[in-house]
């Protein structure tokens, strides 16, 4: 079973079409919110997910672990509220999970910024997104977190299809955004 596990603040403008777009494959469909002031956990519940509300804010790696605590999926695919995936990268990762692999799944991006795909912006960054509930321990770090594992020896692989990220929508939140993980750096 598949569990996917969204963390949100504010998301409102987009995470219908995240949670849509991974609905159809999601045993489990997760929402840890971070004491968002819009409607965005009005929106989730809507869109059928399960929300829990942590509004005390200690950074990326414990709002992390409390979605593992909340997650019931023998899978866990942590997508991001301003990620949606296509249904080619959603039949990957029901294949993924079909194949029972104890293996932990990177994914790679298709960046939209300002409305439009960079098809041309060549990132070679690799994200580990999708794990066996059993292998992962937590989460560790503040920004840019990293996974703790039962097995630091578990195998990495890499997904082929790239999950789309809508990175930036507006020059506000760009700078919003950027100021943020600054200060959380």
């Amino acid at each position: 079973t598949l569990t996917v596990a969204v963390l949100t603040h504010n998301e409102a403008a987009g995470i219908e079409a995240c949670l849509r777009s991974a609905a159809a494959i999601a045993d489990q469909l997760l929402v840890i919110d971070s004491g968002s002031s819009d409607d965005t956990v009005a929106l989730a519940r809507a869109a059928g997910a399960e929300v829990f509300a942590y509004p005390d804010w200690q950074g990326f790696a414990v709002q992390r672990t409390r979605q593992l605590q909340h997650a019931c999926g023998d899978y866990v695919f942590f997508l991001d509220a301003d990620e949606v995936m296509t249904p080619a990268f959603a039949q990957e990762v029901q294949a993924i999970v079909r194949s029972d692999s104890p293996a932990v799944w990177q994914i790679r991006w298709r960046m939209v910024a300002y409305g439009r795909e960079l098809r041309y912006l060549r990132a070679h960054t690799k994200v580990a997104r999708l794990f066996r509930r059993d292998q992962i321990l937590g989460w560790t770090g503040v920004v840019h977190e990293e996974a703790v594992l039962a097995n630091p020896d578990t195998p990495r692989r890499v997904m082929q299809t790239p999950l789309l990220h809508h990175a930036r929508d507006s020059v506000r939140t760009s700078l919003e955004k950027m100021t943020q993980y600054a200060l959380l750096g």
